[in-house]
């Protein structure tokens, strides 16, 4: 983040914390709850640019660090669009 400091850029931290995530490897097995984070993280890279980072922290978090952001409804903005996206159905075949 120094370049965002160095740069007078702004910069949004969002956490992504997937709700039921357990229930889903207690049912479904391990594998299909790996397969679970794989597309949440395909769908979180969706919305975010080259720039910007996503992480997956642990269990069923992620974080998304959004940098130089030029607007400050930005963040709430992709949170919409993320949220919206990862509240879909998953299918698997």
């Amino acid at each position: 983040m120094k370049f965002v400091k160095r740069n007078n850029r702004k910069a949004a931290l969002l956490l992504v914390d997937l709700d039921g995530f357990k229930q889903v490897n207690d049912t479904f097995g391990h594998i299909a709850g790996d397969e679970v984070l794989k597309e949440v993280a395909r769908r979180l890279l969706h919305y975010v640019r080259e720039t910007d980072t996503v992480s997956r922290q642990g269990g069923d978090e992620f974080i998304v660090i959004l940098s130089e952001i030029s607007d400050t409804k930005e963040p709430s903005i992709v949170a919409n669009k993320i949220l919206k996206d990862i509240s879909e159905p998953f299918q698997f075949a």
